[in-house]
């Protein structure tokens, strides 16, 4: 006949200070008898236990002046709690572990400890990282600052007339201003000035010191060409530099423009070109003061 499959073994784990609390309580072999009564009713300590205080007497072999007085050195230590008069009882120190359960908790405590370890690591390895991110680009705010000092140490001061304090700025922008709009020249400055902020993240104080060098005025005036605000300026320049006063269609085209705006721009293809240097023109030098619808 097969044996029967033995149950798991269990055992009670007592922490430090429950196993100190028996031991200096110093208790007699009776109050141990309870002890151990007690604890296998409620094992768990998680949902407490009903028992009979008479069958606990006659199991321990105790009377029941020994069951009153040891009922109350356990609760006055805090080893069980008692509710419901003298029927329930609670075990708040006893944790019970199954010994498969032990070492599989205990498998499993390693485990989570050496992710938290690595967790620690990647952490520490990332918090070192940022350290560093941040020394490269303080390094490279202090390289882009010195790089802009040397630039305006370099770059020359305008020169100061006898007869007057107002520097003498360079003649080759002064030329090329004269030929914009003031909405144009303002157009000019905002572009160099919101591209030297973006690129370097300063302000500009003097814009005639900052293009007084011939050569830096050429680059600017350059890339301001290119910009679409330049190219309007310089289409302007282009439609201003023809007297279309003198030009026979004048009359026609001026009363045209006014009142029929793009319309009329569109509706020749083979004027379309000149029709918008007319236009352009128009504009530029308020020859639509005083047209009549």
């Amino acid at each position: 006949m097969a044996k029967p499959l033995r149950k798991t073994q269990q055992f009670f784990m007592l922490t430090p200070n429950v196993r100190d609390k028996l031991l200096d309580a110093n208790l007699t072999a009776a109050e141990w008898r309870v002890w151990c009564y007690l604890v296998s009713l409620d094992p768990f300590g998680d949902r407490g236990a009903k028992f009979s205080p008479a069958e606990l007497m006659l199991r321990c072999g105790i009377k029941k002046s020994t069951y009153f007085a040891t009922k109350a050195k356990f609760q006055k230590l805090g080893l069980f709690d008692f509710k419901d008069g003298t029927t329930k009882v609670y075990n708040l120190q006893s944790h019970p572990v199954d010994t498969e359960e032990s070492d599989h908790s205990q498998q499993q405590q390693v485990i989570e400890s050496k992710i938290l370890e690595s967790e620690s690591k990647i952490l520490e390895s990332e918090s070192k990282i940022l350290e560093s991110e941040s020394k490269i680009l303080e390094s490279e705010s202090k390289i882009l600052e010195s790089e802009s000092k040397i630039l305006e140490n370099q770059r020359p001061k305008a020169a100061f007339s006898k007869d007057s304090s107002t520097p003498q700025t360079n003649q080759t922008y002064t030329d090329f201003i004269q030929t914009l709009s003031e909405e144009e020249r303002e157009n000019f400055e905002k572009f160099v000035r919101d591209e030297w902020r973006r690129r370097k993240g300063e302000e500009i104080i003097s814009l005639e010191r900052f293009l007084a060098k011939e050569e830096d005025f050429k680059n600017w005036r350059q890339r301001f060409l290119d910009a679409p605000a330049g190219r309007s300026a310089k289409k302007r320049a282009i439609a201003t530099s023809y007297n279309w006063r003198n030009d026979a269609r004048f009359d026609t085209w001026i009363w045209e423009a006014f009142n029929r705006g793009f319309e009329w721009l569109q509706e020749d293809e083979g004027e379309r070109e000149q029709r918008r240097a007319f236009y352009d023109w128009a504009f530029a030098v308020n020859a639509f003061d005083g047209v009549c619808l």
